[in-house]
């Protein structure tokens, strides 16, 4: 195997969230199959295809100035929840940036680790909401629609999910974000 295929198949293992999914890149890993990581991240593809349209749990998370977003309060909004890497939060400064005047717009980080999201805040100047997950309340798993993190999911005005999805797919972390910016912005409209 070369060192770019080792490099995304170890990427792949990192991104995924869910010991199944880390199983599969695993076992794609060691036997050094890239043709099946593509076949793997597409089944990953067609089960965030299926969640498209479909309601979005209940959830209740309260965010750093002491405001609560909730399901009810989510109604009528576009909301991006990013489950965060440290890494990827200067790529959707521009998308937060170019949407949070519109009333009708919410965007909030999801992590288990706020030292970190805030320490990269601090060292690119950003202010971005954010809430903190407790594995009590809700896991990063079942939020992010099994798709672990780093990862998205849009809910569109209705809290029913418009578009999930990994931010790692074959080894690309660019691929993500144009469609990410198209489905907000064709919602927002």
């Amino acid at each position: 195997m070369n060192r770019r295929a080792y490099l995304v198949c170890l990427l792949m293992l990192l991104a995924c969230g869910t010991a199944k999914a880390q199983d599969q890149i695993y076992t794609t890993y060691a036997q050094g199959s890239i043709t099946q990581m593509v076949k793997d991240q597409r089944a990953v593809d067609a089960r965030n295809a299926a969640h498209i349209g479909q309601d979005y749990q209940p959830f209740n998370l309260a965010v750093q100035n002491g405001k609560h977003i909730t399901t009810a309060s989510s109604a009528g909004k576009v909301s991006l929840f990013f489950f965060w890497t440290d890494y990827e939060i200067v790529k959707l400064q521009g998308i937060y940036k170019d949407c949070v005047k519109n009333r009708d717009f919410q965007m909030v980080f999801i992590t288990y680790d706020t030292v970190g999201l805030k320490l990269q805040m601090n060292k690119n100047k950003m202010q971005l909401p954010y809430t903190f997950i407790s594995p009590m309340t809700y896991t990063m798993e079942q939020m992010s629609l099994d798709n672990g993190y780093p990862s998205f999911v849009i809910l569109d005005k209705q809290t029913k999910v418009a578009l999930s999805g990994t931010v790692w797919r074959f080894g690309n972390d660019e691929a993500w974000l144009p469609e990410v910016k198209e489905v907000i912005s064709k919602i927002l409209k």
